[in-house]
């Protein structure tokens, strides 16, 4: 669908009207949609879900 406004602020809050008409099974399935469509570009779809990578360091303690 493709609409036209007069403003930013129009926009925005037609935006706002639509999110809060939709159920929030329906705002669901669009935030998975684009997290699918954003990680198809990054990850092939039989690869593994990317995981945060450990850090470890080492400090040395004052002692006093």
């Amino acid at each position: 669908m493709v609409r036209k406004f007069r403003s930013f602020e129009e926009a925005d809050a037609a935006d706002v009207a639509d999110y809060a008409r939709m159920t929030p099974q329906e705002r669901l399935q669009i935030f998975f949609a684009l997290h699918r469509h954003y990680h198809a570009d990054k990850y092939p779809p039989n690869a593994p879900e990317p995981r945060l990578e450990r850090v470890l360091r080492i400090t040395k303690l004052e002692q006093g």
